[in-house]
């Protein structure tokens, strides 16, 4: 779910302004600020340096070195670190299933469930009935007594367990603004209500616990048999809004609604190697674990509403108009430059209008996905753009559904956004498989399911400089963008979130750069990746999604970050990309585990990566290093040592003061001002990751070198990564900000309004 938060900053010192940008985009608690004593820029970068080295003393449990810093601890162990330690005490053992390479083993297995669903939407009292017949295939080599199915909506029960655990830091306080959402929980029910669990003629015995429900089978299920069995149940959709659903119901006041419509039916939990059952129980932000199948649906609403959903309409002839079916066949057509309207605007006019006059029923099927979502209303307009990723590839439905009230934006960007990313991502990871993805606007901002979205941007009265294109094409890019991660590549949500946000918004990055060059990024530039970096309570990424405090950090921009350093900095675009592609296209359709990921990138590119992921995602070291000193060879031992004549060379020594190694990137300015990059990899720090010196070699003198002065490793203290502290690293290219350039930015001699992008599950 993507947005955006306004926040007024007041004068206050870079510590509380530090924690307070952090606390504002990926929620984090604020400490308390002091008067400053001395002028706003001086006690800037004296707190900044305090703040450094509380963070330095604060890293000892997670591979913290030492350093000369003056006040910094000093490593008591005369014996340096290994820095590139095997992660073997940190990954479980391969087998025959999960393989050291990371690619599935030839005992890889998963299961598989098929669903024919039939369901009826009430308009008036917002209510689904619906029946569904289950197939579900055990490929597993163990036999199952019992199976279990979430019920993820009974998350909406006035007494679930997160209402019950819900803390006054959940809710921000104990204002009315805090606590009306919690309240209104109270008094709305959601829950699922299941009429009927059977198989055959015979009852099934059923247990629910909060979220799962555990069905007993009559028999044992051995390997390789299947059981077929029914539910009955009914649930209401809630209210737009109401605690942060994936779903919901927004009232326009003229009694025709957008029913948006997610996790709406009892589905099968997951079974694998790894977890067994995951049951986990829904809490808000763990999302799904679900099995691969097949499914057939059919959709009973008012006759004059439009449906979209996952999969392909089965039935255009008996729930669109002839001239509907001509704008469809049009569309699909490839060549076309654009969407063609299939419902256009005097179309939903229309139906809003006329009422209806009873009921028609859409049916959809879709193959080999693990969900099904759908909407509906008579507000909408659709249209459809048929495109390829490649030229001799199938063409793919890119298609939009939104009110009236989306328009201009919705007509310009949604769908072109829908073919933009399906194209970016396709490149990057696999061509898409599926037949269509679509975007749906409504009272969901960001929610994703197998080809079909759910986004809520419109245009806004304010619109400054392309705000409103960003935010629409933005949620678009990176909801389309998780049907490869992980509907396609099925990572588990409710375990591990950084293994579909953070790979999903690496790559939505590079959609939207090519979008535009001047889209601005979730994660902001490096000065501010290195702000968050920075946090003193910072969590592990690999933190379970339910007990992650900094959820949009830790699940979204670190662990994008983390990857923008192994593809620009460690590896270089060439190799990380072929790595990145191998594993996506070994893990399609299948369940991967972190494991999985970091063996199958370390496989496929010849890259020791280990430090990178003990530090990265294990613990939360940063990259901090410092200029110790520069010193100049003299000319004659070079020439001496064999060196041409005429030769120039310094010794520089950098410590690491943050416990995470990074390659050394200098930038050397010579004395007409011109400026040569330098990159040393990082295993410069094989030996001794505390402190190293290196040898730089030009062939005249060098009167100043910068150490990262891009922060392109995200340094987070960079005032000293010179031997001149007073010195300017001149410009190459397009430098980012600094951190004190950022801080400097947001006015501290008054108030100033600023736009942090921040997602929040919630």
């Amino acid at each position: 779910m993507q947005s955006s938060l306004r926040v007024k900053c007041a004068a206050m010192p870079s510590p509380a302004l530090l924690s307070l940008i952090s606390a504002a985009a990926f929620s984090t608690p604020i400490f308390p600020a002091q008067e400053p004593e001395t002028p706003a820029s001086e006690e800037m970068l004296r707190q900044l340096d305090a703040l450094s080295e509380a963070l330095g003393a604060a890293d000892g449990e997670s591979g913290y070195f030492g350093s000369e810093r003056e006040g910094a601890p000093q490593d008591a162990d005369p014996r340096p670190p290994d820095a590139f330690r095997r992660l073997d005490d940190l990954l479980p053992t391969p087998n025959r299933t999960r393989t050291a390479s990371g690619a599935p083993g030839p005992d890889y297995w998963q299961q598989k469930v098929d669903y024919r669903i039939r369901a009826r939407l009430d308009e008036f009292t917002h209510e689904i009935e619906g029946v569904e017949e289950i197939r579900y295939h055990n490929r597993s080599p163990d036999t199952l007594e019992y199976l279990w199915v979430q019920l993820d909506d009974n998350w909406l029960a006035p007494d679930s367990l997160d209402v019950r655990a819900t803390t006054v830091a959940d809710l921000g306080g104990t204002e009315v603004w805090s606590l009306t959402g919690w309240l209104a929980r109270q008094q709305f029910d959601g829950s699922v209500q299941i009429r009927e669990a059977s198989a055959g003629d015979r009852p099934l015995a059923t247990m629910v616990n909060g979220t799962m429900m555990r069905v007993d089978l009559p028999q044992p299920l051995a390997p390789g048999a299947t059981f077929e069995f029914r539910i009955a149940w009914s649930l209401r959709l809630n209210p737009a809004g109401l605690a942060g659903s994936r779903a919901g119901v927004e009232e326009f006041g003229d009694d025709s609604p957008i029913f948006e419509a997610a996790h709406w039916y009892p589905r099968l939990c997951a079974y694998d190697d790894v977890e067994g059952w995951q049951h986990k129980q829904f809490q808000g932000n763990g999302e799904f674990a679900l099995e691969f199948g097949d499914f057939e649906v059919e959709l009973t609403v008012p006759d004059d509403h439009i449906v979209a959903a996952t999969g392909m309409l089965q039935n255009p002839g008996e729930v669109l108009t002839e001239e509907q079916r001509a704008r469809w066949a049009q569309a699909m057509t490839p060549g076309n430059d654009g969407p063609v309207l299939i419902v256009t605007a005097e179309d939903a006019a229309t139906n809003l209008i006329l009422p209806a006059e009873g009921e028609r029923t859409w049916r959809f099927a879709a193959q080999n996905v693990r969900d099904f979502a759908w909407a509906s209303s008579r507000r909408f307009l659709w249209d459809c753009w048929g495109v390829q990723t490649r030229p001799d590839g199938p063409v793919i439905a890119a298609q939009s559904f939104w009110p009236p009230e989306g328009d201009p934006l919705w007509t310009e960007f949604s769908t072109r956004a829908v073919a933009h990313a399906l194209q970016v991502y396709s490149r990057f990871t696999f061509d898409y498989p599926y037949p269509s993805a679509a975007s749906v606007n409504g009272p969901v901002y960001g929610m994703e399911y197998p080809m079909i979205c759910f986004n809520a941007p419109r245009p806004s009265p304010w619109n400054e400089e392309r705000e409103d294109e960003w935010s629409l094409v933005g949620v678009v890019i990176h909801e389309v963008g998780h049907n490869f991660f992980p509907m396609i590549v099925n990572s588990d949500e409710r375990q591990w979130t950084w293994m579909d946000e953070g790979l999903n918004s690496f790559v939505e990055s590079h959609a939207e750069r090519e979008w535009s060059p001047d889209f601005p990024l979730y994660t902001g530039d490096n000065g501010m990746i290195a702000v968050n970096m920075a946090q003193p309570e910072a969590q592990p990424i690999m933190t379970s999604s339910d007990g992650t405090v900094n959820f949009g950090w830790n699940g979204y921009g670190k662990p994008s970050a983390g990857l923008h350093l192994l593809r620009d900095v460690v590896m270089g675009p060439e190799l990380f990309d072929a790595a990145f592609r191998t594993y996506a296209r070994r893990w399609m359709f299948r369940r991967p585990q972190p494991a999985d990921f970091f063996r199958s990138i370390e496989d496929a590119s010849a890259v020791d990566l280990d430090w990178f992921w003990r530090a990265w995602f294990f613990e939360t070291a940063s990259v901090d290093l410092a200029v110790e000193s520069v010193r100049t060879i003299p000319g004659e031992t070079l020439e001496e040592a064999g060196a041409p004549i005429g030769t120039h060379g310094c010794a520089v020594s950098v410590v690491n003061s943050g416990g995470m190694i990074a390659p050394l990137l200098f930038r050397l300015v010579f004395e007409d001002g011109e400026t040569e990059e330098r990159a040393i990899p990082v295993e410069v720090w094989r030996r001794d990751p505390r402190r190293v010196e290196v040898v730089l070699l030009t062939s005249r003198p060098v009167t100043g070198v910068f150490l990262d002065p891009d922060q392109r490793t995200y340094d987070t203290y960079p005032f000293d990564n010179s031997a001149d502290p007073d010195a300017e690293p001149p410009e190459h290219g397009q430098a980012t900000d600094s951190i004190v350039e950022i801080l400097q930015g947001l006015n501290f001699d008054g108030g100033s309004d600023f736009e942090i992008p921040y997602e929040d599950e919630q």
